[in-house]
C-alpha cells in the first residue's frame, strides 16, 4: 500500500498508523510505504510500527516507480471543510497507475471514487471498516480486478495532460465571457 504526498496540516498520518496497527493485529501480511514530507511526518517516523516504512521525500521519477509497485493507494485527510471539498491529487495518481484507492473523509473525492467505482471513502473513525475493505481487496481477486480495471479504463481522464487541457479550456471560457461582458458594456 502507498500513502504519499505532503504530510502536512490536512493529512491524517495518525489514521495511517492506526490502520497499519489494526492490520498487524489481524495477522495480515502486507507492506505499507509512506512517502513525503511535511509538518506531520514525525507521526509516521516515530511510530515504529511493523510493516510501515517511511521513505521521506522522493523525486517524481522514484515516487512513480514505487507507487507502480503498490496494490492499494491510501489518502487519509483530516475532518475539515477543505478535505470535505477536495479531490486529493494523490487520488488522481492512484487512478493513473490503476490501483484502488481508500480515502478519508467522505468527500467530493469519495463521490468520485464511488461514481467511477475505483475505490471507497470512509469516515476517519472507521478504522475497522477501512481494514475490512483492504482485506476484501486482498482476498477477493474479482473485487480487486473490478476496481483496478475501472481505474485503468478511466485513467487517461486523470492524467496531467488532461488536467492541463481542462485548465486551458476553462481559461478560454473565462476570457471569452470577460470579452463578451466588456463588449456588451460599451
Amino acid at each position: 500500500m502507498a500513502f504519499h504526498g505532503n504530510i502536512g496540516q490536512f493529512q491524517n498520518p495518525e489514521l495511517l498508523v492506526e490502520v497499519v496497527k489494526e492490520l498487524n493485529k489481524r495477522g495480515e501480511t502486507f507492506h505499507c510505504i509512506a512517502i513525503g514530507s511535511g509538518s506531520k511526518e514525525l507521526v509516521i517516523k516515530k511510530s515504529e510500527v511493523e510493516n510501515l516504512e517511511f521513505r521521506g521525500r522522493l523525486n517524481n521519477e522514484e515516487l512513480a516507480k514505487v507507487i507502480r509497485t503498490c496494490h492499494v493507494g491510501l489518502s487519509f485527510r483530516t475532518d475539515d471543510e477543505i478535505s470535505a471539498r477536495s479531490i486529493p491529487v494523490r487520488v488522481s495518481e492512484y487512478i493513473g497507475v490503476g490501483i484502488p484507492t481508500v480515502l478519508t473523509p467522505k468527500s467530493e473525492g469519495g463521490e468520485l471514487l464511488d461514481s467511477y467505482q475505483v475505490g471507497k471513502a470512509f469516515d476517519n473513525d472507521e478504522v475497522s471498516a477501512i481494514c475490512d475493505f483492504i482485506q476484501q481487496l486482498k482476498y477477493n481477486q474479482d473485487l480487486y480486478q473490478f476496481y483496478k480495471n475501472n481505474a485503468i479504463r478511466i485513467r487517461s481522464n486523470f492524467s496531467r495532460e488532461a488536467g492541463a487541457e481542462l485548465f486551458v479550456r476553462k481559461m478560454k471560457q473565462c476570457l471569452n465571457v470577460e470579452e463578451t461582458v466588456k463588449h456588451s458594456s460599451m
